[in-house]
């Protein structure tokens, strides 16, 4: 399991609107795809997005494999956990989104990432950095 540590970043009351969680993980980018997408689908019922052809979803794993292996890697075991094949065109694993009002595909601009990644190398690096990913909204 990939996932150390999961627990809230403070005592959440029922009227509380944000709810943030300290989550450690710690695996191959695989093993973490999958556990941060099995945590998406099942304590967020996050669905992946559809792309709008197959040639995208082609055009974009070509991409990752080119420049971006890591983030290759983690998509499979979001597919994975989403019990899709590795080579799935259907929907996009680099995307856990959320939708926030219950809108569907038509709320596309209101909706956010479910996890808002943030990421710490653990060697040193000659310039020492947290990744982080922006949000949409």
């Amino acid at each position: 399991m990939a996932i150390i540590k999961n627990e809230p970043v403070f005592e959440f009351k029922d009227e509380d609107y944000c709810k943030p969680r300290h989550i450690i993980v710690e695996g191959s980018y695989e093993e973490i795809g999958y556990d941060l997408g099995k945590l998406a689908r099942e304590e967020y019922g996050t669905k992946l997005r559809k792309y709008r052809d197959p040639v995208y979803a082609k055009a974009k794993r070509d991409y990752l494999e080119r420049n971006w292996p890591e983030r290759l890697a983690e998509s499979k075991g979001v597919l994975r956990a989403f019990d899709l094949a590795e080579d799935d065109n259907t929907f996009d694993p680099t995307n856990l989104m959320y939708d926030l009002y219950g809108e569907g595909e038509v709320a596309e601009s209101i909706s956010g990432p479910v996890l808002d990644w943030c990421y710490r190398t653990r060697r040193p690096t000659p310039v020492r950095r947290l990744f982080r990913a922006t949000r949409k909204w």
